[in-house]
């Protein structure tokens, strides 16, 4: 009988989390337990235990066990942005647990730390946004039947003030198009009220939301004594939510950043624009069609020719929040009507604006810590247009966007020729290997890359020496990154390998080995390509800090950027769709001539019948008549050409006269199909 004596279990055997590695995963987890850690080891996030199971069962990732039979699952670290995409589009929180330091240098366990926690609203990179949507991030606290709220574009660094009435809190949400909200942890009924939206909800302490906690965040972030120059009093209940939301940020975003990105707080006041409910915005199919929730066939769809991810992102703004100032909107209209009569400058335009990118969000990654070289390349590439706006914007109507250009431009293109003269035309993804510093522009890392290309022609000259003199033809010298450089000799040859060849690696058909001479060649090489990439890193940095000084003018000119954009997206729809320029007075009216729906005039193009409409204070319309015989469509044409023409955009009709509105309450449950 053969007896079989089981060996005690280890302690890292019996207890998965005692090495000092899972200690520290399980430290940053207890520290934001809301979150699913990316726990970075090596080449891979790993997630353990329960987020694991939740993680692989939500996103499709293969469940496996360490040795200890803890469950996990990976993601690797090149890929992570698409996996990080994916789990908050699936409602997580991810909190991303970095290594400090160098594996290869570190005594002991690999320091590690929170860089950043991915929320819904905190989202800056490229590949976690949608350019043509603006990402909002609200803080609501109730005062009353008064709601106090701030809200922060993350990765434009806009800051607004709002208030409402407590029954008007859909119709704010609804136009601000939030997608996450902060609330007090013990406001329960605004808790149950925001419920209702289909937006991710966080709470947060209830002092965070305090006025006198909120002034001293807010005066510390923008390094003032007294909030009174944002328009507010020391009593002013927005304070808190805006402070609350400020400190959520820092918290979410580590030690990566100071925020130096966001504007100064502005406060919205109601009166400024025409009123839209929610449910006037989702009856007009403002954003998205009522039957299938789809772009295409909304208002937004058919007003949608803007050039820049700045432009289309305004432009959903314009929509949404009309203006109710006669001479704003005529502003506009005089600068429609400029592009219209001087098309050539129209087309000029338009061809510059294709030249510029999304740098209201870059100067946020800059800001941030989370800038990629093609970040700074596309950035250089479109601010030294600045110019050439000035250059094109010369007519009276357009005098005073050629001015902001023309100012602007004496700090941005210069910034922009440093660029460009110190980064190469085709950058990297990433900073991880170098190469966005073009040669010739810093002595020492053209020393270093130097000595790295010259390898190819002494590691071949080198071989040559070592066959003559060895008198092996097939020797070989290569490299790879596990082993290093080596001299490669088959089986068959191995009897002549010289006394100064140490054997470094047994292959099946052949031996590896190294000489003095390699290994010399090795380390200089080696520390070639370390100090290349380390020299790389020092003036990456550099030009983000110059970069950095600059962020004001870079905002302001994304904010020139977007309205310019989207002016000339109004004139070339007025010029493809044959609107005309509404007339607006003050009185109550409107008057339509020949008519069309905007979204069915594009749809059904000339299938579409024109009709009138007459309006004022002494008319009452009401409409009758069967089913399917266009009632619906009628009112939302109305409704729709008055909201165009108070966006400042020509609107579809033969002539119009519109009286200036300040609310527009639509209902219509009817689709336009």
């Amino acid at each position: 009988m053969t007896q079989v004596t089981a060996g005690k279990k280890s302690k890292s055997q019996s207890n998965p989390w005692s090495t000092p590695a899972m200690q520290q995963y399980r430290a940053m987890k207890e520290a934001h337990p809301e979150c699913v850690l990316f726990f970075r080891m090596g080449d891979f996030y790993e997630m353990f235990d329960e987020d694991a199971r939740t993680v692989s069962k939500a996103i499709g990732l293969t469940l496996t066990q360490r040795g200890n039979g803890l469950d996990m699952a990976g993601v690797p670290h090149h890929a992570a942005e698409g996996y990080l995409r994916r789990m908050v589009e699936q409602g997580f929180r991810v909190a991303v647990c970095e290594q400090l330091e160098d594996p290869a240098q570190a005594k002991g366990v690999v320091k590690r730390g929170v860089t950043r926690v991915v929320t819904p609203g905190t989202l800056v990179d490229e590949f976690l946004l949608d350019e043509a949507k603006s990402n909002v991030i609200g803080a609501m606290r109730g005062d009353g039947n008064v709601i106090s709220i701030a809200t922060i574009e993350l990765s434009t660094g806009a800051f607004e003030l709002h208030q409402c009435k407590t029954r008007r809190l859909d119709d704010l949400v609804e136009r601000l198009g939030l997608c996450e909200i902060l609330l007090p942890e013990d406001e329960e009924q605004l808790q149950k009220q925001v419920a209702r939206f289909s937006v991710a909800v966080t709470l947060r302490p209830t002092w965070m939301f305090a006025t006198a906690e909120g002034m001293g965040v807010l005066e510390k972030q923008f390094s003032v004594t007294t909030v009174e120059g944002f328009g507010l009093t020391n009593i002013d209940s927005r304070i808190g939510p805006a402070g609350a939301l400020l400190s959520y940020l820092k918290q979410t975003q580590a030690s990566e950043s100071d925020l130096r990105h966001l504007r100064t707080p502005i406060i919205k006041e109601d009166q400024t624009f025409v009123s839209l409910d929610a449910t006037t915005i989702r009856s007009l199919e403002v954003e998205q069609t009522m039957m299938g929730n789809c772009a295409e066939g909304s208002l937004l769809w058919v007003m949608q020719r803007c050039h820049t991810a700045m432009g289309k992102r305004l432009l959903r703004n314009w929509l949404c929040e009309p203006l109710a100032c006669k001479d704003a909107i005529e502003k506009r209209q005089s600068v429609v009507t400029q592009f219209l009569s001087d098309q050539e400058m129209l087309r000029a335009t338009v061809l510059t604006l294709d030249q510029v990118q999304d740098v209201a969000r870059i100067a946020g990654r800059v800001s941030m810590g989370r800038v990629t070289p093609r970040d700074i390349v596309a950035l250089g590439n479109s601010i030294t247009v600045c110019g050439e706006f000035a250059d094109l914007l010369g007519a009276p109507a357009t005098k005073h966007i050629q001015t902001s250009f023309a100012n602007l431009s004496n700090a941005l293109v210069p910034l922009g020729q440093i660029i460009q003269s110190q980064c190469v035309e085709a950058p990297p993804a990433h900073m991880r290997e170098g190469g966005l510093f073009c040669d010739g522009f810093d002595s020492e890392l053209d020393e270093a890359r130097m000595l790295q290309r010259d390898a190819g022609t002494w590691l071949s000259k080198y071989q040559s020496e070592i066959i003559e003199t060895s008198g092996i033809n097939t020797l070989k010298v290569g490299y790879n990154k596990v082993f290093g450089y080596y001299i490669e000799v088959s089986h068959a040859q191995a009897s002549r390998v010289p006394v100064s060849f140490t054997r470094k690696q047994t292959l099946k058909n052949a031996e590896r080995y190294i000489t003095p001479e390699l290994k010399e060649f090795e380390n200089k090489v080696l520390s070639a390509q370390s100090k290349a990439l380390t020299r790389e890193q020092e003036l990456f940095s550099e030009l983000c800090a110059t970069i950095s000084s600059h962020l004001s003018s870079i905002a302001s000119y994304a904010d020139s950027i977007a309205a310019l954009d989207v002016l000339t997206s109004f004139a070339n729809t007025a010029l493809r769709s044959n609107y005309v320029k509404p007339d607006l007075v003050e009185d109550s009216i409107i008057e339509i001539v020949d008519g069309r729906h905007p979204v069915l005039d594009r749809l059904l193009q000339e299938k579409f019948v024109p009709n009138n409409c007459s309006l004022s204070n002494e008319t009452l319309a009401l409409i009758t008549g069967p089913n399917m015989a266009g009632k619906s469509t009628y009112i939302r044409q109305i409704s729709l050409i008055t909201l165009l023409a108070h966006t400042g955009s020509f609107v579809p009709a033969s002539s119009s006269t519109i009286g200036i509105v300040y609310k527009n309450f639509t209902r219509v449950w009817a689709s336009d199909e």
